[in-house]
């Protein structure tokens, strides 16, 4: 399956390289075990959003959600966001 986070500056200002970041994680459905995950990376070129994507499963027969984290530089340090999760995904 194929997922996507992004963390997006919605003021209309180019953002300097570096200041966004994005991640994905799956998770079981059972338990709430991490079983997949990017790594978190940031944008490398000025831009007004920034993308992580992943094509990633959890096995066959398992129910999963996936999870989104963003990262975002405010000139001092780094806020860490997460996103929503998905609803369970079955991946037969």
């Amino acid at each position: 399956m194929y997922f996507e986070a992004r963390v997006s500056n919605s003021n209309g200002v180019l953002v300097p390289i570096g200041y966004m970041g994005a991640q994905i994680s799956l998770y079981k459905v059972s338990g709430g075990a991490l079983c997949s995950s990017t790594t978190m990376t940031y944008n490398s070129y000025q831009n007004y959003d920034w993308l992580r994507y992943a094509d990633a499963q959890c096995g066959h027969g398992i129910y999963y959600y996936a999870r989104g984290s963003t990262a975002a530089y405010n000139g001092t340090l780094y806020a860490y966001y997460y996103t929503a999760a998905t609803p369970a995904l079955y991946f037969p």
